[in-house]
């Protein structure tokens, strides 16, 4: 089964996220780049010294910006858009399928979701589930195992809403095929999902945002002898003025061992989803956001014996008029503040 499948015309790199260009430009005339990162060395060694003596405490939470990881952290306020991550965890026996549903709080709107599991669990569906996010896996293993699924919930933006749409292609034997779901006029993407078959003959390695933040868009390959529906779902947002960005990183992982992508939005965004696009013989069993508010995580195994391959990891990051503008002189007052009795 060898080649390269990234269809590298789908990759992109947007660092200019936000709305608030404007204002960054205006920072920047003001403040030299040698004075702003004095600041902010600043802020880390006065979190790490109140911190490390108990002077202070911040509890972690959706929008937070860890500054000295294990030590403290400081939050974002919380009357602003963030975005949550719900987990619902759920045992599959050896050898066999199962799902988890993790649902957003009533207060919120789901606009995408992920999962995880370990190397020998492969999710062969994703997709919105009410206000929420369904994963379906199978445990390749004859051992129990356990799968997590995150929906990833948006709060505090009013008047806005989310609706799936679902795109479908026929996939012939031997082949790949691209299947699209678009988004109505007036919306964006936010996230997305897709449908195989428990059985592994359908084999999904890209699973990313459409062009423009039109709707989701995934590749699979038919491993089979016989045409198979390969199925695609966006989850599309609107009353929201907002816009998307996409970053990415990428990893490389050695034969038969595991490799890790973690994009990451800027600080003056939110992420609300990730997805992958792999070579062949990656397996991709991490495919989720909650190891921090800022970062995606997609982690990969090479099933090949002898050669490396490639993974690349997406974050989707979504700017909204309401969100603060955030740079390192934010988080002096926050500090200062935290230090006095």
């Amino acid at each position: 089964m060898g080649g390269f499948r990234l269809k590298l015309d789908y990759l992109c790199l947007d660092i200019t996220a936000g709305s608030n260009r404007e204002e960054e430009t205006m920072k920047n005339r003001l403040y030299s780049p040698a004075v702003k990162k004095s600041a902010l060395w600043l802020s880390i060694l006065i979190a790490f010294v109140l911190s490390a003596s108990g002077a202070i405490s911040w509890t972690a939470k959706a929008g937070t910006l860890d500054l000295v990881p294990g030590y403290s952290v400081l939050s974002r306020p919380t009357d602003v858009p963030y975005t949550e991550y719900v987990p619902k965890q759920a045992d599959i026996l050896g050898g066999a399928t199962g799902a988890a549903i993790a649902t957003c709080p009533d207060d919120s709107i789901v606009v995408g979701g992920g999962y995880s599991a370990d190397h020998d669990v492969t999710f062969y569906t994703q997709y919105k589930y009410d206000n929420g996010w369904r994963g379906d896996a199978r445990n390749n293993s004859t051992i129990d195992k356990k799968i997590s699924v995150y929906a990833v919930c948006l709060h505090n933006v009013p008047g806005a809403s989310v609706t799936q749409t679902h795109g479908q292609v026929d996939v012939s034997p031997g082949n790949d095929a691209l299947a699209v779901a678009y988004c109505p006029a007036g919306s964006i993407g936010t996230g997305g999902g897709f449908h195989a078959y428990d059985d592994g003959r359908l084999r999904v390695y890209n699973s990313t945002i459409a062009d423009g933040s039109e709707g989701w868009q995934s590749w699979a390959h038919n491993t089979d002898d016989s045409t198979y529906t390969y199925h695609v779902y966006a989850i599309c947002l609107t009353g929201s003025a907002g816009s998307m960005a996409r970053v990415f990183k990428s990893a490389v992982a050695p034969p038969t061992e595991t490799a890790s992508a973690g994009p990451k939005c800027s600080l003056n965004s939110i992420l609300t989803s990730g997805g992958f696009a792999a070579q062949d013989e990656l397996l991709i069993y991490v495919n989720s956001g909650p190891y921090s508010d800022d970062e995606w995580q997609v982690d990969v195994k090479n099933t090949h014996l002898s050669k490396n391959r490639t993974i690349f990891g997406y974050a989707y990051c979504l700017s909204l008029p309401g969100l603060p503008f955030y740079d390192e002189f934010y988080y002096l007052p926050l500090l200062a503040n935290a230090a006095l009795p």
